[in-house]
């Protein structure tokens, strides 16, 4: 189902807040904690081992800007 990302953001309560050509985030609308969002690969992959060098390489740049949007927008102390 997560690769059905229609399916599993009705299942799990949650929207699309931002993506570009390899990554999707989504935001939960209904977790117990504010803000709790999901990095997602656009492509399948079922373990991080399986990321290309693109995807590798853009994950450490992708995951400090999307924490820090999250934080600044949730007023989250830790993400």
């Amino acid at each position: 189902m997560l690769c059905d990302w229609g399916a599993a953001d009705r299942e799990f309560g949650r929207v699309e807040v931002w993506s570009d050509e390899l990554w999707r985030v989504t935001t939960s609308l209904v977790a117990p904690v504010p803000g709790f969002s999901y990095l997602e690969a656009k492509r399948h992959i079922p373990y991080i081992t399986d990321l290309d060098g693109t995807e590798a390489a853009s994950l450490g740049q992708t995951l400090p800007r999307v924490t820090a949007v999250l934080q600044s927008v949730a007023g989250a102390e830790l993400v």
